[in-house]
């Protein structure tokens, strides 16, 4: 409500922020506990739209934030890391991951141990993107024997320390594209097709994810890639439906259908290309 009130108005903003530090010297203990998280959800709301803001003054105000309140810190950190990612800052977001990863303050509550398991997943992300880079510029220019072995070299270490993590982040409940897509390029890139197909199967059938239309996207990319069944591309693509019906998927479903011998796939084939039809994006 608070954020709201002050929309496009953030000058004004600020100057209530200070007003608001102030009063904090006279106060009760329950509102100076909450201070901390104030502070920081506003400070940096304004920070982020302020016109005068830059990103100096906003790893400055994130470092303060980090020192005010241990309860906040991981939650902090990882937005820090964040904004310094949406800059391009690559190598100072792993820093920052870095040292966070390695932080140690008494009993971790519950919530502290989930944001640190996502804390070592993103650095495992950024890990990956390492690979990848290597990667890429192996495969784009003619390297000497030495200089390809030792890219290799650095490749692999990458590769370990992405891979455990990304691996144990996708155990969990929830929404993982990014980090599946990387595992499986890992897995894929080392021969381990099984690997890939189990891991992208289990994405988007095992119950305990959430329904999600890209966890099919991608079986169905890769199946079709390593040149399965047109059966098999169906029943993937069906579910799909089920889910986004319009989904530019949906062509090559029709496709799929009408070049099957099976008359009543001809008629479904029709029932979807008609069903995309109706929504307002196809017309």
């Amino acid at each position: 409500t608070l954020f709201r009130s002050f929309q496009n108005q953030w000058q004004r903003a600020a100057e209530y922020m200070k007003s608001y530090v102030q009063t904090l010297e006279d106060n009760t203990t329950a509102r100076l506990r909450a201070a901390p998280e104030v502070i920081w959800r506003l400070g940096t709301e304004i920070l982020f739209h302020h016109p005068k803001s830059t990103l100096e003054d906003f790893n400055s105000f994130t470092d303060r934030m980090k020192n005010l309140g241990m309860k906040n810190y991981l939650k902090v950190c990882l937005e820090h890391v964040f904004h310094l990612l949406c800059h391009g800052m690559t190598q100072d977001a792993y820093r920052n991951l870095t040292l966070t990863g390695s932080w140690r303050y008494g009993d971790r509550s519950a919530s502290q141990e989930k944001l640190m398991k996502l804390i070592q997943a993103y650095i495992a992300l950024l890990d990956y993107q390492k690979w990848s880079t290597k990667r890429q510029y192996i495969s784009e220019n003619e390297l000497d024997y030495l200089s390809e072995s030792s890219y290799a070299l650095e490749m692999n270490s990458h590769y370990r320390q992405a891979a455990g993590a990304l691996r144990e982040i996708i155990q969990f409940p929830g929404v993982w594209d990014s980090f599946v897509r990387s595992y499986a390029d890992l897995l894929e890139f080392h021969g381990d097709q099984e690997g890939v197909q189990r891991l992208l199967n289990d994405y988007a059938y095992d119950s305990k994810y959430p329904p999600n239309p890209n966890a099919h996207v991608y079986l169905y990319a890769f199946l079709k890639k390593i040149g399965e069944p047109k059966e098999a591309l169906i029943k993937v693509l069906m579910v799909l439906h089920q889910l986004v019906p319009c989904h530019e998927l949906m062509l090559e479903l029709n496709t799929l259908l009408q070049e099957s011998e099976m008359e009543e796939h001809h008629q479904l084939g029709l029932q979807v290309i008609f069903g995309v039809l109706d929504f307002q994006v196809w017309k």
